[in-house]
Protein backbone atom coordinates (compact mmCIF):
# COMPACT_ATOMS: atom_id res chain seq x y z
CA UNK A 1 0.00 0.00 0.00
CA UNK A 2 0.98 3.71 0.01
CA UNK A 3 4.19 4.49 1.97
CA UNK A 4 6.12 7.58 2.51
CA UNK A 5 9.17 6.26 0.99
CA UNK A 6 11.01 7.87 -1.13
CA UNK A 7 11.70 6.73 -4.74
CA UNK A 8 15.65 5.49 -5.56
CA UNK A 9 16.85 7.22 -8.84
CA UNK A 10 16.31 4.97 -11.52
CA UNK A 11 13.62 2.63 -10.15
CA UNK A 12 10.10 2.75 -12.26
CA UNK A 13 7.65 3.27 -8.85
CA UNK A 14 4.42 1.48 -9.62
CA UNK A 15 1.89 2.27 -6.99
CA UNK A 16 -0.89 0.36 -6.05
CA UNK A 17 -3.36 -0.13 -2.62
CA UNK A 18 -4.83 -3.34 -2.81
CA UNK A 19 -3.15 -7.01 -3.72
CA UNK A 20 -5.58 -6.69 -6.49
CA UNK A 21 -4.73 -3.99 -7.72
CA UNK A 22 -0.80 -5.23 -7.57
CA UNK A 23 -1.74 -8.43 -9.46
CA UNK A 24 -3.58 -6.29 -12.16
CA UNK A 25 0.40 -3.97 -12.52
CA UNK A 26 2.70 -7.30 -12.00
CA UNK A 27 0.65 -9.06 -14.43
CA UNK A 28 0.94 -5.66 -16.69
CA UNK A 29 4.35 -5.06 -16.00
CA UNK A 30 5.79 -8.45 -16.01
CA UNK A 31 6.08 -10.04 -19.03
CA UNK A 32 9.79 -8.26 -20.54
CA UNK A 33 11.25 -8.42 -17.75
CA UNK A 34 14.57 -10.54 -17.21
CA UNK A 35 14.28 -10.43 -13.36
CA UNK A 36 11.61 -10.25 -10.98
CA UNK A 37 12.48 -10.12 -7.16
CA UNK A 38 8.85 -10.39 -5.12
CA UNK A 39 10.71 -9.48 -1.70
CA UNK A 40 7.44 -8.25 -0.10
CA UNK A 41 4.48 -10.90 0.82
CA UNK A 42 0.96 -9.80 -0.26
CA UNK A 43 -1.82 -10.52 2.32
CA UNK A 44 -2.77 -14.25 2.20
CA UNK A 45 -5.95 -13.34 3.16
CA UNK A 46 -8.38 -10.32 2.21
CA UNK A 47 -11.48 -9.64 3.96
CA UNK A 48 -14.88 -10.92 1.39
CA UNK A 49 -16.84 -7.36 2.64
CA UNK A 50 -15.31 -3.58 2.58
CA UNK A 51 -17.26 -2.13 5.20
CA UNK A 52 -16.11 1.27 4.77
CA UNK A 53 -18.26 2.93 7.60
CA UNK A 54 -17.67 2.50 11.13
CA UNK A 55 -18.94 -0.86 12.64
CA UNK A 56 -20.80 0.45 16.28
CA UNK A 57 -20.50 -1.60 18.92
CA UNK A 58 -24.14 -1.17 20.11
CA UNK A 59 -26.32 -4.27 20.25
CA UNK A 60 -22.83 -6.60 19.43
CA UNK A 61 -21.12 -9.00 22.24
CA UNK A 62 -19.21 -9.97 19.13
CA UNK A 63 -18.49 -9.58 15.58
CA UNK A 64 -16.42 -11.92 13.24
CA UNK A 65 -14.74 -10.89 9.74
CA UNK A 66 -14.91 -13.47 7.11
CA UNK A 67 -11.51 -14.20 4.82
CA UNK A 68 -11.85 -15.24 1.62
CA UNK A 69 -7.69 -15.82 -0.21
CA UNK A 70 -5.97 -13.65 -2.29
CA UNK A 71 -4.70 -13.88 -5.02
CA UNK A 72 -0.89 -15.60 -4.89
CA UNK A 73 1.08 -13.35 -7.27
CA UNK A 74 4.04 -15.11 -6.53
CA UNK A 75 2.14 -18.34 -8.03
CA UNK A 76 0.69 -16.57 -10.90
CA UNK A 77 4.12 -15.48 -12.22
CA UNK A 78 5.60 -18.73 -11.54
CA UNK A 79 3.02 -20.49 -13.04
CA UNK A 80 3.46 -17.88 -16.26
CA UNK A 81 6.93 -17.48 -16.33
CA UNK A 82 8.55 -16.64 -19.79
CA UNK A 83 11.99 -15.00 -20.26
CA UNK A 84 12.30 -13.99 -16.56
CA UNK A 85 14.07 -15.02 -13.51
CA UNK A 86 12.09 -15.52 -10.64
CA UNK A 87 13.23 -14.97 -7.26
CA UNK A 88 10.96 -15.31 -4.13
CA UNK A 89 11.37 -14.86 -0.25
CA UNK A 90 10.15 -17.18 2.48
CA UNK A 91 10.18 -15.81 5.88
CA UNK A 92 10.06 -18.87 8.04
CA UNK A 93 10.24 -20.31 12.02
CA UNK A 94 10.47 -23.83 12.11
CA UNK A 95 11.28 -26.55 9.05
CA UNK A 96 12.80 -23.70 7.43
CA UNK A 97 14.73 -25.52 4.45
CA UNK A 98 11.94 -27.79 3.94
CA UNK A 99 9.34 -25.24 3.60
CA UNK A 100 11.24 -22.81 1.52
CA UNK A 101 12.33 -26.06 -0.86
CA UNK A 102 8.78 -26.80 -1.18
CA UNK A 103 7.76 -23.25 -1.83
CA UNK A 104 10.63 -23.04 -4.62
CA UNK A 105 9.17 -26.41 -6.46
CA UNK A 106 5.62 -25.13 -5.95
CA UNK A 107 6.06 -21.60 -7.16
CA UNK A 108 8.50 -22.61 -9.99
CA UNK A 109 10.94 -20.05 -8.52
CA UNK A 110 14.52 -19.88 -9.50
CA UNK A 111 15.89 -18.81 -6.25
CA UNK A 112 14.57 -18.34 -2.73
CA UNK A 113 16.13 -16.33 0.29
CA UNK A 114 15.06 -18.42 3.25
CA UNK A 115 15.42 -16.02 6.15
CA UNK A 116 13.67 -16.86 10.39
CA UNK A 117 13.07 -13.45 12.17
CA UNK A 118 13.63 -15.30 15.32
CA UNK A 119 17.25 -15.31 14.41
CA UNK A 120 18.85 -12.15 15.70
CA UNK A 121 19.70 -9.80 13.41
CA UNK A 122 17.24 -11.45 10.81
CA UNK A 123 13.47 -10.15 9.41
CA UNK A 124 11.97 -7.14 10.00
CA UNK A 125 12.14 -3.68 11.85
CA UNK A 126 16.31 -3.31 10.91
CA UNK A 127 19.06 -2.88 8.82
CA UNK A 128 20.75 -6.47 9.10
CA UNK A 129 19.12 -9.67 7.96
CA UNK A 130 20.27 -13.41 8.27
CA UNK A 131 19.48 -15.63 4.71
CA UNK A 132 20.20 -18.51 2.91
CA UNK A 133 19.56 -18.71 -0.91
CA UNK A 134 18.41 -21.67 -2.13
CA UNK A 135 18.13 -22.66 -5.85
CA UNK A 136 17.26 -25.62 -7.14
CA UNK A 137 20.63 -27.79 -6.88
CA UNK A 138 22.74 -26.06 -3.84
CA UNK A 139 22.37 -23.60 -1.03
CA UNK A 140 24.41 -21.04 0.64
CA UNK A 141 23.61 -19.35 4.28
CA UNK A 142 25.13 -16.34 5.00
CA UNK A 143 26.23 -14.63 8.16
CA UNK A 144 24.47 -11.72 9.64
CA UNK A 145 24.94 -8.75 7.34
CA UNK A 146 23.65 -5.66 6.08
CA UNK A 147 20.40 -5.95 3.78
CA UNK A 148 22.17 -3.87 1.39
CA UNK A 149 24.36 -6.74 1.26
CA UNK A 150 21.57 -9.06 1.14
CA UNK A 151 20.30 -7.32 -2.05
CA UNK A 152 23.70 -7.50 -3.42
CA UNK A 153 24.12 -11.10 -2.67
CA UNK A 154 20.84 -11.72 -4.47
CA UNK A 155 21.79 -9.96 -7.73
CA UNK A 156 25.35 -11.72 -7.77
CA UNK A 157 23.61 -15.37 -7.70
CA UNK A 158 21.13 -13.76 -10.36
CA UNK A 159 23.76 -12.94 -12.16
CA UNK A 160 25.35 -16.69 -12.67
CA UNK A 161 22.22 -17.86 -13.18
CA UNK A 162 21.44 -16.25 -16.47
Amino acid sequence: GPVSLSKPEGVKLVKVISADDMFRKVKSESAEKDLIVMAAAVEDFKPVKKISNKIKKEDKDKFVFEFMKSVDILEYLGKNKKRYKLIGFAVETENEISNALKKLKNKNLDLIVLNNPDVKGAGFGGDTNVVTLIDRTQRKSFPMMSKFQVGNAILDKFLKMK
